[in-house]
C-alpha cells in the first residue's frame, strides 16, 4: 500500500545552520588568517557570496528528489526557480519572507516512522551540500569535511527511502 509522505524543508533553517556554521569556522580560523577570506566565511549571506549559497542549496534540493524521483509526486516536471533566491522581501509586511521545499511522494509499504530520520538527513544534506560548496574556495580543509558528511547524509537519505513495514512474500522457500 502506497503511503503519502509529505516533508518540508524551511529554507530560513536552513539559512541559520550556514551562517551558524559559518560564524564558528571564522573564529576558529584565528588572527593569522586572510582578513577577506575570513570576512568571505563569516558572511555567506554577502551580496558577493550569497549566490552561491543559494545556487548549492538549490543543487542539493534537487540532488534529494533525484533520488527520490520514483516517489515524487510533483516536482519532476517543472521547476519555478523559487529557491534560486531561498528569502525575499513580503511586499505586504516588508519583512523578510523564506522560501521552503515541499517533497509531495507516494512511497510503497513505507514505514511512517521514518519520516522523521527521513527529513533530519535531507536537511542535514542541504547543509552540508551548500558548506561543501561555499568554502570550496575558500578553506579546504573544512571543504573537504563538509563535502565527505554531505556524501554521507546522501547516502542516508537513500537508505531511509528504502524503509519498509513489510516486505511481501519474504516465506523461505523450504517453508512448504
Amino acid at each position: 500500500m502506497d503511503k503519502q509522505v509529505t516533508i518540508t524543508l524551511f529554507m530560513e533553517q536552513v539559512c541559520n545552520d550556514i551562517l551558524v556554521n559559518c560564524n564558528a569556522i571564522s573564529k576558529q580560523m584565528g588572527d593569522d588568517a586572510d582578513a577577506d577570506i575570513r570576512a568571505d566565511i563569516q558572511s555567506p549571506d554577502a551580496d558577493e557570496t550569497r549566490s552561491i549559497v543559494c545556487r548549492a542549496v538549490t543543487e542539493a534540493i534537487g540532488n534529494i528528489k533525484h533520488a527520490g524521483a520514483r516517489y515524487m509526486m510533483f516536482g519532476r516536471n517543472d521547476d519555478d526557480d523559487r529557491l534560486e533566491r531561498l528569502a525575499y522581501e513580503d511586499a505586504s509586511t516588508g519583512k523578510v519572507a523564506y522560501e521552503k521545499a515541499v517533497l509531495e511522494m507516494k512511497i510503497p509499504n513505507f514505514n511512517l516512522s521514518s519520516t522523521d530520520a527521513l527529513k533530519s538527513h535531507m536537511h542535514k544534506y542541504v547543509v552540508d551540500y551548500a558548506m561543501a560548496r561555499f568554502l570550496h574556495d575558500h578553506h579546504d580543509e573544512k571543504h573537504t569535511q563538509y563535502a565527505a558528511d554531505a556524501s554521507a547524509e546522501y547516502e542516508s537519505v537513500k537508505e531511509v527511502f528504502r524503509s519498509r513495514d513489510r516486505f511481501v512474500n519474504r516465506t523461505s522457500s523450504w517453508c512448504g
